[in-house]
């Protein structure tokens, strides 16, 4: 491989792991059982995007070898295009090959275990054969294993779990939307009905049969259905195009395996068989109205009230009143959403994120084997990018917040009874360098920061955060304590010299957990080594991204700078799941608020145009117009208001299948519910004042002359 060094996101795996998903690499082979020994050669598959933006899908990458962290390894194989396990973004696989000493570690509980059950066995079965396992490892090693078990979930479970609530939600909004949209077309068609009620009249006394009329109609609705339906699969086509381009990244997976949505052959039959059950359907009601009134009555009326169903006409009332409560609903849910969102927007973090220049690089492979010769890389990498112009300060950290990590680990504290390292308290333990509170401005309530002078050598020390120092002290004061970590290790007792404010470190909608800092320099050991830098600026962080570069390739130019990017960039990708909910129920909310407007101003034309008649009557009689027209809005009012109290009764079972999605806000939130309604008979009335106003511009002498 050639020009500047990049990271890639890969995985270490037993041999038979691919054996196991049956996954058969596209070209090459997997792993032997032989290549999952400590010692052998080392080898390794590649993913589809890195074979194929790296080496050009060369067939020939099958017995090249590439250089990983300074080290040859042999590519044996390269899977397919859809296949990411377990995380999105892998796109390498190194074989697992534990030493001697790591099978032989009882403490280290960090691999993840894929299993596949025996035909006809249940998840179930398996969790009890597991937890009897665990109890019998429990008593054979009391000391590592006491309290600790396996906990097993289905594949699927994982995958769509954290989704479930929000597809369900997405679901019934797309329900509603599409049965508002057929209820707007059954008001349509009833409307188009009773304007040709004279019509079909003259038809059905001439010999046309009542089913043939029937029929017409239920193909005329047929015909827009369709229309619609071919309208709605090409819209589609780019909304998929924009829901992949909105969505989560990757590193996100919020919807699972959103970039191979498609539209398939089961797709447009089951658009097809849609439209043409909304088209029958909803066209069923308006074709039998066509024969509920007598001939010769129709026939004898003037137009306008052969147009009129007299006291019949309630089934277009009651359309609008239902489609204004699914409005309801779907307005509710995107409310809590919006209010929820606000909410998590506002919440405080524990850093500033403003200038803030993120990336990683991790010094690897025989030149970096000893700890010693990686902190020396640090400490010379974070001098040189704190000597830049526009640098305030710099420093590293185990992983940075809102990146969906926890580093937990057992201690034990002075003067407690040290238990069982199964048993101890833990905390989230992140090892940072001299700088790092600065450049995150992390405030320091008490006791100092860490600096350079904490070496190996010196008096080991620790800072922890207003959580830790709550939970294990209460109102005493935590520094100057010593804690010791791990709770079973030999190494000498760690002084607490600071407190420093909670941050979010997994993501911003959970609570701070108790946090243990370890100065770099006194790591070793502790599984928790540096990743991260943050570097704050004076200016646009982006204007020093290249000179930070630099002055990282000064010391080493053979190893990969990734992750470049602002704070602020990680913050809002950190809410983009959020995000993405709240605007895909934005979409819908504005989407049925605009087919309710339709369906509301729909009606109230059509109820000013038929009583045409009655209103010039009255107007000839004196009534003063503006009290007709009050009479139509108030008529109007009546469906909005009715409406509405049927679609927030019908919200709250909906608001409650939103709870997993919410923050801080109650799915009974008054605030959201009034404003909802607000907002809808505001806007519901507003649709109606137009045609209502139209009863100023009718002349009563034009009309009784025309009947």
């Amino acid at each position: 491989m050639q020009g500047q060094p990049v990271q890639i996101e890969g995985e270490a795996v037993s041999a038979n792991l691919f054996a196991l998903l049956r996954v058969e690499p596209l070209i090459g082979r997997a792993f032997h059982s032989e290549e999952d020994q400590h010692g052998t050669g080392r080898v390794a598959i590649l993913g589809y995007s890195l074979w194929a933006t790296r080496f050009a899908s060369d067939p020939q990458v099958v017995g090249r070898s590439i250089l990983l962290d300074g080290s040859k390894y042999l590519v044996v194989g390269v899977m397919p295009k859809n296949f990411h396990f377990p995380d999105p973004d892998d796109q390498l696989w190194v074989s697992l090959a534990l030493s001697p000493q790591e099978m032989a570690s009882r403490s280290v509980n960090s691999l993840r275990v894929v299993g596949r059950l025996k035909p006809n066995a249940s998840l179930a079965q398996a969790q009890s054969e597991m937890d009897t396992l665990a109890q019998e490892l429990a008593r054979e090693y009391p000391d590592t294993n006491s309290g600790l078990s396996a906990s097993l979930i289905s594949l699927r479970e994982q995958t769509v779990g954290n989704v479930r609530s929000a597809l369900i939600v997405v679901w019934i909004c797309t329900g509603l939307v599409l049965l508002i949209v057929c209820v707007n077309l059954a008001s349509l068609l009833l409307t188009r009905v009773s304007i040709r009620r004279r019509e079909f009249a003259v038809r059905l006394a001439l010999g046309a049969g009542r089913a043939r009329i029937v029929r017409q109609l239920i193909t005329e609705g047929l015909l827009l259905s369709s229309l619609g339906g071919i309208g709605g699969l090409l819209f589609a086509v780019w909304g998929m195009h924009a829901l992949q381009v909105i969505s989560p990244p990757p590193s996100f997976p919020y919807i699972p395996r959103i970039d191979q949505i498609g539209i398939d052959g089961s797709l447009l039959v089951f658009l097809l068989c849609l439209s043409l059950a909304a088209g029958v359907l909803f066209s069923i009601i308006p074709a039998l109205k066509t024969g509920d009134r007598d001939i010769q009555a129709t026939l004898k009326e003037g137009d306008a009230r052969a147009n009129s169903g007299g006291n019949r006409e309630w089934v277009r009332p009651l359309l609008v009143l239902i489609q204004t409560a699914f409005a309801v609903i779907v307005l509710v849910g995107a409310g809590l959403l919006l209010r929820s969102f606000v909410r998590l927007e506002r919440l405080p973090l524990g850093f500033q994120s403003k200038n803030v220049l993120t990336l990683r690089v991790i010094p690897r492979g025989d030149r970096y084997r000893n700890f010693s010769e990686r902190l020396v890389f640090y400490q010379q990498v974070l001098d040189k990018i704190q000597s830049l112009p526009g640098v305030e300060s710099a420093g590293g950290v185990s992983f940075l917040p809102l990146t969906r990590t926890r580093l937990f680990n057992h201690f034990s504290m002075e003067g407690q009874p040290v238990a069982s390292s199964s048993l101890a308290p833990s905390a989230d333990v992140r090892a940072i360098t001299p700088g790092y509170l600065a450049a995150m401005t992390i405030a320091l309530f008490a006791g100092r920061d860490f600096s350079w002078s904490d070496t190996p050598e010196s008096t080991p020390v620790v800072i922890v955060n207003k959580k830790f120092a709550r939970d294990f002290f209460g109102d005493a004061n935590a520094v100057g304590a010593h804690l010791k970590l791990p709770a079973t290790s030999v190494n000498s007792w760690r002084t607490i010299v600071g407190i420093v404010d909670d941050v979010s470190y997994f993501d911003s909608a959970s609570a701070a957990q108790p946090t243990i800092y370890v100065p770099y320099a006194q790591a070793d050991g502790l599984h928790v080594g540096l990743r991260d830098l943050a570097i704050r600026a004076n200016q646009k962080p982006e204007s020093i991204a290249t000179a930070v570069r630099n002055a990282i390739w000064s010391v080493d130019s053979n190893l990969a700078v990734s992750r470049v990017r602002a704070m602020d960039e990680i913050c809002a990708i950190s809410l983009t799941p959020q995000r993405f909910n709240l605007l895909l129920l934005a979409l819908m909310a504005g989407l049925v608020l605009i087919l309710a407007v339709v369906g509301l101003y729909g009606v109230t034309a059509y109820t000013v145009a038929q009583r045409t008649r009655e209103i010039g009557v009255r107007l000839a009689l004196g009534a003063a117009p503006a009290d007709v027209m009050r009479l139509i809005l108030r008529r109007s009012g009546v469906l909005v208001l009715g409406g509405t109290c049927v679609g927030l009764a019908l919200s709250v079972s909906v608001a409650f299948l939103m709870k997993n999605l919410l923050f801080r806000v109650s799915p009974l939130d008054p605030m959201t519910y009034v404003l909802v309604a607000g907002v809808l008979l505001i806007v519901g009335l507003s649709a109606c004042y137009g045609p209502a106003r139209s009863v100023m511009r009718i002349n009563p002498a034009s009309v009784l002359r025309y009947e």
